[in-house]
């Protein structure tokens, strides 16, 4: 089945909000929603490190020694 264009099956997601909906296959939905909360946390990361007067330059985009800080910041796995 489609909506708007877009192959629908069942057991797919639909993920709606003010700003639309995106159709996410249920195979993908686990992988989304683990990048997901890596995601969130890399922002929870950054928004401390602002927070504590770190430069806006160093944290957003988080890459370079900024990223470096977080990973370190990870517990082991």
């Amino acid at each position: 089945m489609g909506v708007a264009g877009t192959l629908v099956t069942p057991a797919d997601l639909i993920v709606a909000g003010e700003d639309g909906a995106v159709v996410v296959p249920q195979d993908r939905a686990v992988p989304l929603a683990e990048d997901s909360l890596l995601h969130q946390d890399r922002e929870a990361f950054a928004r401390r490190r602002l927070d504590e007067g770190g430069l806006l330059s160093y944290y957003y985009p988080l890459t370079g020694e900024g990223l470096d800080e977080y990973l370190a910041s990870r517990p082991a796995t």
